[in-house]
């Protein structure tokens, strides 16, 4: 009984094995019989395999579309089942055989003009609602955003609004040299208030080329030409220009007295104006903001554990850190970030060192340095804190405002060997008592290798983490 039913249900699934009792198929005259029916069901699906697939294979070439699957062979039948394989086909001529190339007309793909259609029937059946009325009709349009432009079509509403649309691509065509690069550049968005319509290689840029091709006045290479590149583009006006330049740069509006001075359309007083804008702590916000939308260095910048490290290779901040920490814990706490004093100091340290690499850009473009300077400067940026912990040549004096970064070369950087003295305080820090003998001189490479730029971008000696190679 449970044989039968173990039975029934492999039958069920496919996978049917003979019940007890049951002749196994071991007689070789049903074996071959049973083969040879297999054969015959596999060949007679192999004569309509080849002409479909080189079919396919002339279609693509033809429409320039990219590949598609098709199934390779007729599904045959093997052992009560049905199997199929797909194969990828490559757009290419020489997948078809010559006898075949001749011997059949390829259909077009779904969406697709039909070939040698004149251009009105490709306008009625694949532009004028698909394109026109979908896309264009938005803007170009009596009244709309592109009203004002040589192209200008009627709805769908309108009786005979085919024929008025076409019309308007025909006279296009006999006033506009070059007619055709100019729409398909536009619809690909360059120099097109309305951006990309059709991308290249879509069925729809497709019927657009074919069509303004069919028209014949519309002649041209299909290229960008650079007599079309900017056809049609508009200048912003002096005082627009300057309002965008002041909200970007200055966080602001211009003033009256700004945009009174731009107003006799000058190109050199809107270069002053702009000129005068890119000065002071707005500009200055600005370029920081900007560095960091592309190193994204302020991500560390509220670190846990903190930022600002303290090894002992540099022996003035370790020190630094020693002395905080122990009079943090002489106030009566237990740990140093509990201690007012000591958080506030550690968090302007870390400000200087997480704003290192920002403040090294800004420096450069407010005093017009070259910009090679930003991956080469022998020098790095420091606010005070970070001065002192670095033991750095620039003084800064009296404490500053730790928003206050100045140009600095890094001193005191000593390896490790045995001629250096160091205290270790499990859970606190270090304290160098004796820097050793290998004093080095800190290899500044602008940005490259300031600390924060090093945390954010790691990587390992065999290479496995080529976060600084983006």
């Amino acid at each position: 009984m449970k044989s039968t039913l173990l039975a029934i249900a492999l039958a069920v699934t496919g996978l049917a094995i003979p019940m007890r009792g049951e002749p196994r198929p071991t007689d070789s005259v049903e074996i071959e019989a049973r083969l040879e029916r297999e054969r015959a069901l596999f060949e007679a699906g192999r004569d309509a395999a080849p002409r479909y697939s080189s079919e396919r294979a002339y279609a693509h070439a033809n429409m320039r579309e990219p590949p598609m699957p098709a199934p390779s062979l007729a599904a045959c039948q093997v052992t009560g089942k049905v199997f199929s394989e797909t194969r990828h086909l490559r757009p290419t001529r020489d997948l078809v055989p010559r006898h075949l190339s001749r011997s059949f007309a390829p259909e077009p793909w779904p969406g697709m003009r039909a070939q040698n259609s004149p251009p009105a029937t490709i306008f009625s059946e694949y532009v004028a609602e698909q394109i026109v009325q979908a896309k264009c009709a938005n803007c170009h349009v009596a009244g709309g955003v592109s009203g004002h432009t040589r192209l200008v079509f009627v709805l769908s509403t309108e009786p005979d609004h085919e024929s008025q649309n076409l019309a308007v691509f025909e006279n296009f065509g006999a006033s506009v040299d070059g007619g055709a690069d100019t729409i398909l550049a536009k619809i690909q968005g360059v120099a097109h208030g309305g951006g990309i319509q059709l991308p290249a290689g879509s069925a729809e840029f497709a019927n657009m080329e074919s069509f303004v091709r069919a028209l014949g006045g519309l002649g041209g290479t299909g290229g960008l030409s650079p007599d079309a590149l900017f056809d049609g583009v508009t200048m912003a006006s002096p005082g627009r220009t300057l309002r965008q330049a002041a909200l970007i740069f200055a966080g602001r509006v211009p003033s009256p007295e700004e945009l009174v001075d731009v107003s006799n359309d000058s190109p050199a007083s809107l270069r002053r104006a702009i000129r005068g804008l890119m000065e002071g702590p707005e500009f200055h916000e600005f370029l920081i903001r900007a560095s960091n939308d592309r190193l994204l260095t302020d991500r560390l910048l509220n670190f846990d554990p903190p930022l600002a490290f303290h090894s002992h290779e540099l022996p003035a901040l370790a020190n630094k850190f020693w002395d905080m920490r122990h009079t943090a814990f002489a106030r009566g706490v237990e740990r140093p970030w509990d201690d007012p004093e000591y958080k506030v100091w550690q968090r302007k340290l870390d400000w200087g060192i997480a704003k290192a690499p920002l403040e090294l850009i800004a420096h450069v473009a407010e005093n017009d340095l070259p910009y090679t300077e930003v991956l080469t400067a022998d020098y790095s940026m420091a606010n005070h804190e970070t001065t002192l912990g670095y033991d750095a040549l620039e003084a800064f004096g009296p404490p500053a405002d730790y928003r206050d970064f100045r140009p600095v070369t890094f001193e005191s950087y000593y390896r490790n060997d045995g001629s250096k003295i160091v205290e270790h305080r499990k859970s606190c820090c270090y304290r160098v008592l004796n820097p050793g003998n290998l004093a080095t001189d800190y290899p500044h490479a602008g940005i490259l290798n300031t600390n924060v730029f090093l945390r954010r971008y790691p990587s390992t000696a065999t290479n496995r983490n080529r976060a600084r190679s983006r």
